[in-house]
C-alpha cells in the first residue's frame, strides 16, 4: 500500500512551516515596500551637482541608473560607478545601497565581505536599513561568522529608530529566541508597531499570532484581513496563507477561485510552500481536480529542494497518476526526500524495496525505512514493520514477539484496521499475548466498522463458533456477507460452508453452492476442493466428474492436503481420469505429506471428513504393495 501523506517541515532561517487543513503555512523573511520613481525633469541639475561632487546628487544618479528610471536607461556599470563616488565620502545611504549591491552581484561581483563592511559603515551612522542588513548577515554568516547576539543588538537599533522591516525583524528574533530568550509577548508587540507601520512582513508575522491566538486571542477574521494586506503588497508568504484561509472557509467565506489565484501568484514567484498548496489543491479539490497540474507544481517545488514536494512528485512518477509512470526516477526523488526525513517517502520507497520495483529487492532495506517511518508515528509503516516482523518466522520465540505486538498496537491505536485485525489474530492464537477471544472480538470488530473485510470475516467467524461473541448464525451470515461483497474469498468460502449445513436453519444449496463457486474461482483452495466434491458427488449440483479433476487440480496446485488425496483416489478409480495406480500413489504421498506439514492447508471445517484417517486409508489403498 502507498499512501500519499503530508508532514511538516522547518524551512530555512526566518522560516518555519505550520500545518493547516493538511497543507503548509509558513513565518516570513525578507524586505518590503517599494520607492516612487524619480521625476525625470530633475535629471540635469542632479547631473551637474553629482559631477561637482555633491554625495546625495551621486547616490540618487546612481539610483536611476540602477533602476532605468528618472529619464536614463537601465546601466549597472553606471550605477556603481556614481554610487561609489558617494559612498566614498560617508553618504550612509550609498554605503548600504552600494552593499546591496555587493551582496546581490549587482553591477559588481557578488562579494559578502564587502556588503557587511559598507553595511557596518553605513549602520555606524545610525543608517537603520544598514543596521537591519548588518544584522540579517550575522544571523545568516554572510560575509561574517554566525553571531546571534551581534545579530539582535543591529537589529535592535533598526528597529528602535522604527525602521518597519527591523521592527518585524526584530519580532522574529524575539519569537524564535535568537540572540534573545524567547519572548513571545514581545514579538507580537514588535510585529504589531511594523504591521503598522505598514510592513507586509510584519502583517504577516501579526496575522499569523492573532490566527493561531499567539499571546492574543484568536481572531482568524482580523487574521484575514492582515494577510490580505500583506498580500496585496505582494508578499507571497501572504498570498499563500491568505488562500489557505479561503480554500479552507476559516475567517471566512470558502472562495476556491480566489484561493487558486492567490497559491498561484505566490508560485509564480516561486515561492515552494505555494506551489506545494497549489499542487495539493489541484489534487485534492473535486471541483479542479486535475493529476497533471497537481504534479506539475509538486514537481516545481520539489526541485527547489522542498521536502513534501519530493515525496508527492515521487508518487506521481512511481503511480503514474499525473505523470508518466518511471519507477527509477521515482526513487531517486523518494530519497531525496528519505533524506529530508519525509515519513511518507520513508514508507513508500521501503514499499518499493519491499516489492523490488524499480530497483532489486532488499527486504533489509524496506525494513529499515518502514522502522525509519514507524517511529515517526505512521501507522502504515508500524503496520508494514510489524507485518515483515511476523513473517520472518513460522515459529518466532517469545523475544521476538515483544516488538511485533508492540508496532501492531502503536498502529491499532491509531485505528489502523489492518493492524487491529492482525493484533486481533495474535490474541485468538495467544501469541505475544494471552489468549483472549473477547478481546479478539473487541479489535476485530472496531477494524471491521471501518469496513475493513478480513476483519468481517473474522468477526463472522466469532458469531458462528461462539468465541468472543454469542453463537449466532444469522450475525455470522451478515459479517460474511458485508466481506464477501468486497471480494473476500475467506469470506464467499465461510458462507458457502454455512449455507450447507442442515444443522444451523440456514441451510440453502444453492447459496451454498453459489458462495463456494465464487470462493473457488477467486482462487481459496479448500473452496476448490469443496467444489471439486460437489461435481465428483452430484451434492448441490449436476454430477461432473471431469470438472472435479479441474477443481481438485487448482486446489492441490495450492497445497491442498484433501485436493492430493482425492485426486489419488480419482487416479484410483479412474473417475474423472484414466485408472492409474502409479498417479494414484504419487498423489496419496503427496497428500500423506502435505498433511503432516507445518504448513498444511487444512482448515478446521476439513478435518469433518473423519480428519487423519481419511488420508491413512487413501495412502494405505493407493500404495497397496507398492515401495
Amino acid at each position: 500500500m502507498i499512501r500519499i501523506r503530508q508532514r511538516a517541515v522547518v524551512a530555512m532561517a526566518f522560516a518555519c512551516v505550520l500545518m493547516l487543513a493538511g497543507a503548509r503555512v509558513g513565518a516570513a523573511d525578507g524586505a518590503s515596500g517599494a520607492a516612487k520613481p524619480p521625476d525625470p525633469a530633475l535629471l540635469p541639475a542632479m547631473r551637474q551637482s553629482a559631477e561637482s561632487g555633491n554625495a546625495a546628487s551621486q547616490f540618487n544618479l546612481g539610483r536611476r541608473y540602477a533602476l532605468g528610471q528618472g529619464g536614463v536607461d537601465k546601466d549597472p556599470q553606471l550605477a556603481v560607478q556614481w554610487m561609489t563616488k558617494s559612498a566614498d565620502q560617508g553618504f550612509a545611504a550609498a554605503q548600504n545601497a552600494l552593499a546591496f549591491w555587493y551582496a546581490y552581484g549587482f553591477g559588481v561581483p557578488r562579494d559578502d565581505a564587502k556588503a557587511v563592511d559598507l553595511f557596518r559603515k553605513a549602520a555606524q551612522q545610525d543608517n537603520p536599513q544598514a543596521q537591519l542588513q548588518l544584522g540579517l548577515a550575522y544571523r545568516r554568516a554572510a560575509g561574517v561568522a554566525k553571531d546571534d547576539d551581534e545579530a539582535f543588538r543591529w537589529i535592535r537599533k533598526s528597529a528602535e529608530q522604527g525602521d518597519p522591516e527591523g521592527e518585524s525583524q526584530l519580532g522574529v528574533l524575539y519569537e524564535y529566541g535568537a540572540g534573545v530568550e524567547a519572548d513571545k509577548p514581545m514579538a507580537l508587540a514588535w510585529y504589531r508597531k511594523a504591521a503598522d507601520n505598514g510592513d507586509r512582513v510584519g502583517q504577516y508575522n501579526l496575522a499569523r499570532f492573532v490566527d493561531t491566538g499567539v499571546e492574543t486571542p484568536s481572531d482568524p477574521a482580523a487574521a484575514v484581513a492582515l494577510y490580505r494586506q500583506s498580500a496585496d503588497k505582494g508578499y507571497a508568504a501572504a498570498q499563500n496563507n491568505l488562500a489557505l484561509m479561503l480554500q479552507n472557509g476559516r475567517g471566512t467565506a470558502v472562495d476556491l477561485p480566489q484561493a487558486v489565484t492567490l497559491f498561484r501568484q505566490a508560485a509564480d514567484s516561486g515561492y515552494a510552500i505555494a506551489q506545494f498548496n497549489l499542487g495539493r489543491a489541484y489534487g485534492k479539490e473535486p471541483s479542479i481536480h486535475d493529476d497533471h497540474e497537481a504534479c506539475s507544481w509538486y514537481e516545481k517545488a520539489a526541485r527547489q529542494g522542498d521536502g513534501d514536494s519530493e515525496f508527492l512528485y515521487g508518487y506521481c512518477l512511481s503511480s503514474g497518476i499525473g505523470a508518466t509512470r518511471d519507477r527509477r526516477a521515482a526513487v531517486d526523488w523518494y530519497r531525496k526526500a528519505v533524506d529530508q526525513n519525509i515519513a511518507g517517502a520513508q514508507f513508500n520507497l521501503g514499499v518499493l524495496y519491499d516489492r523490488g520495483e524499480g530497483m532489486p529487492r532488499d527486504s533489509a532495506a524496506a525494513q529499515a525505512l518502514y522502522e525509519k517511518a514507524a517511529r515517526q508515528g505512521m501507522p502504515e509503516a508500524q503496520y508494514n514493520l510489524a507485518l515483515m516482523l511476523d513473517q520472518a518466522s513460522d515459529t518466532p520465540s517469545q523475544a521476538d514477539l515483544v516488538p511485533i505486538i508492540g508496532w501492531y498496537r502503536k498502529a491499532a491505536d491509531q485505528g489502523f484496521a489492518p493492524a487491529l485485525n492482525n493484533l486481533a489474530m495474535h490474541y485468538t492464537r495467544g501469541m505475544g499475548v494471552p489468549r483472549d477471544d473477547d478481546m479478539a472480538f473487541k479489535l476485530n470488530l472496531k477494524a471491521a466498522e471501518k469496513g475493513f473485510a478480513s476483519a468481517q470475516n473474522s468477526v463472522g467467524l466469532s458469531y458462528y463458533k461462539g468465541r468472543g461473541a454469542p453463537l449466532d448464525y444469522r450475525q455470522a451470515i451478515a459479517w460474511y456477507t458485508r466481506a464477501a461483497a468486497q471480494g473476500d474469498m475467506q469470506a464467499e468460502y465461510n458462507l458457502g460452508v454455512l449455507y450447507s449445513r442442515s444443522d444451523t436453519a440456514t441451510e440453502d444449496k444453492a447459496l451454498a453452492f453459489s458462495w463456494t463457486t465464487k470462493a473457488a474461482e477467486h482462487g481459496q483452495a479448500t473452496a476448490q476442493n469443496n467444489l471439486g466434491t460437489f461435481y465428483s458427488q452430484g451434492k448441490l449440483t449436476i454430477r461432473n466428474e471431469q470438472a472435479a479433476i479441474d477443481w481438485y487440480r487448482k486446489a492441490a496446485a495450492q497445497g491442498s492436503a484433501l485436493a492430493q488425496a482425492n485426486l489419488a483416489n480419482a487416479y484410483y478409480d479412474g473417475r474423472g481420469v484414466g485408472k492409474d495406480p502409479v498417479a494414484a500413489c504419487e498423489w496419496a504421498r503427496r497428500a500423506n505429506t502435505t498433511h503432516h506439514s507445518p504448513t498444511s492447508l487444512l482448515k478446521p471445517q476439513e478435518t469433518a471428513v473423519d480428519g487423519e484417517a481419511f488420508f491413512t486409508r487413501t495412502l494405505a489403498r493407493a500404495c497397496a504393495g507398492r515401495r
